[in-house]
């Protein structure tokens, strides 16, 4: 049996959030001018305000604001978007989990193009059935807003690889249909987009939770092994190296891992 998490107090709770939220302002430098953090803080304040209520099912059950604030750390750190898509990310569960503010208002606050995004990330893809007639419109709606805006397909998969990270307290039935999804459907989206890392992190995720036992025999064998493939790869750099040399070519040498 797994031994419980201590329990914050509420005080506790509200200093995490505080301290998430500033490190992901922090290590989001194009979202550094005053503009844009006026904007992102009054975004805050409202996702805040809307999920108030909520918290997150997993780990030390934290206010529920803490996923927004990753996914929006995502969004900026690690795919390189700006003000509006950080905007949008804050508030992207707003209108479909709170009863506090529409559609409406999030476009009157924050205009057209963050409602847009919010629109197009609400009720689409989760526990998707082809037989399912309103689960097949919202992911119509999802394919015609990512046609649209780009951006909302990344933030999606920002949501969704947030969820993967802090998938250790899940139910299993719930990791089960969830990894299904992510495998088939948002790594081959992330993959289309050019976000090979995260497609390789989420395809890793995926196997972890729905293969336990041969993620982790398949991953003792690639770490074994790390230093041996690495010595390798040098020992070919080095020939083409020195058959090509870097005075007369101008060219240089990638290798990455594939997922597990």
């Amino acid at each position: 049996m797994k031994p419980e998490s201590k329990e914050l107090t509420y005080k506790e709770k509200r200093a995490v959030v505080q301290k998430q939220f500033e490190d992901f302002i922090k290590e989001s430098p194009r979202i550094q001018k005053p503009e844009s953090l006026s904007v992102i803080k009054k975004a805050f304040e409202l996702a805040d305000d809307a999920h108030s209520k909520q918290f997150r099912k997993t780990g030390l059950k934290l206010p529920y604001i803490v996923h927004p604030i990753a996914v929006a750390k995502i969004v900026t750190t690690e795919m390189g978007f700006g003000k509006t898509s950080a905007v949008a990310a804050l508030l992207h569960d707003v209108v479909e989990d709170s009863n506090k503010y529409s559609l409406d208002d999030i476009k009157e606050m924050f205009g057209n193009d963050v409602a847009r995004i919010v629109d197009g990330v609400t009720k689409i893809i989760e526990g998707f059935d082809p037989n399912s007639t309103i689960q097949v419109e919202t992911f119509k709606k999802f394919i015609n807003n990512m046609a649209e805006d780009k951006r909302t397909a990344f933030i999606k998969i920002a949501d969704r690889l947030h969820n993967l990270r802090t998938f250790a307290g899940m139910r299993e039935n719930s990791q089960m249909i969830k990894t299904a999804e992510s495998y088939d459907i948002y790594a081959p989206l992330a993959h289309i987009l050019g976000l090979h890392e995260i497609k390789k992190e989420i395809e890793n995720l995926s196997f972890k939770y729905r293969m336990p036992y041969e993620y982790k025999k398949t991953k003792n064998k690639a770490d074994n092994s790390l230093n041996r493939r690495k010595q390798y790869l040098k020992e070919i750099s080095d020939i083409i190296y020195e058959k090509f040399p870097k005075n007369k070519f101008v060219f240089r040498i990638e290798y990455t891992e594939r997922s597990l």
